[in-house]
């Protein structure tokens, strides 16, 4: 992982050290900085952005690749259902393996979540994909959770991820409830990404090894369009293996491979 520690501007697409496996875009080495610094630091973070910019795909990697290095990093999908303080916490709580279940009160499943956290065997991470979907409550929780690790002198970080709406939410941009957030955003790390650019693609395609004009302007073409990276992803795997092993897909390869993908030319 990257050692970036100032985080006063995001990391630049193609110009910071990305783990193997995650796009050298913004959004991943915004996302990758902050987690490395709230799993050193033990703090607790927010990255914002918009839909379709790669926030999910690169939080799984980035998970993945803490944890193949022997690490502590664990990722949870928060949904719609798991928004209050309980079921947020359940699902917290099953992910890290904590001995809870639905008939449990919300103090309890809290304790457990607390016990498993402070039991990994060194500084560790946890990532909450689809923040948004966060209650205040669930927040608060999160927020005791964190002064509670760091209060016993443990370093165990919390990286939420989300749109923009949780941001202003906290920022007490949008309800009322900007008071009530204070003591949060005093303790949060946040950084926001926007929407990709073309040094995000330029950058993509001299990862992919791209010589060909044709390839490279079709990588920023599916990436800019709807579905963004989600679709990028599956015309980039098309096109690879169209191409074959260990040659980089020219812009016919891509073609076929948009065609294929359902993805417009």
């Amino acid at each position: 992982m990257t050692d970036i520690l100032n985080l006063t501007a995001p990391p630049s697409a193609g110009n910071a050290a990305m783990p193997d496996g995650i796009w050298p875009i913004r959004s991943a080495a915004t996302l990758s900085a902050a987690v490395d610094t709230c799993r050193k630091s033990g703090q607790i973070g927010l990255v914002t952005g918009p839909s379709g910019i790669g926030k999910t795909t690169a939080a799984r990697a980035i998970v993945e690749a803490l944890d193949e290095a022997g690490e502590t990093a664990h990722y949870v999908m928060m949904i719609g259902a798991a928004n209050g303080l309980q079921p947020g916490l359940l699902r917290i709580g099953r992910t890290l393996g904590a001995c809870v279940d639905s008939n449990m009160g919300a103090a309890d499943v809290y304790d457990a979540v607390a016990h498993a956290i402070a039991g990994w065997r060194r500084g560790g991470v946890l990532v909450l994909d689809e923040a948004q979907c966060m209650s205040d409550a669930l927040l608060d929780g999160l927020r005791n959770l964190s002064d509670d690790m760091r209060g016993r002198g443990l370093r165990r970080g919390i990286v939420m991820v989300g749109t923009s709406d949780l941001a202003a939410r906290i920022n007490g941009k949008v309800g009322r409830r900007a008071k009530h957030h204070e003591p949060l955003r005093g303790r949060l790390y946040m950084a926001e990404t926007g929407p990709l650019l073309a040094e995000d693609f330029a950058a993509l395609s001299r990862a992919l090894g791209l010589t060909d004009a044709g390839a490279a302007d079709a990588v920023a073409k599916v990436g800019a369009g709807r579905g963004g990276l989600h679709n990028l992803a599956r015309v980039i795997d098309s096109a690879r293996k169209l191409a074959g092993p260990g040659k980089a897909p020219a812009a016919s390869h891509f073609r076929v491979a948009m065609l294929g993908q359902g993805v417009a030319s």
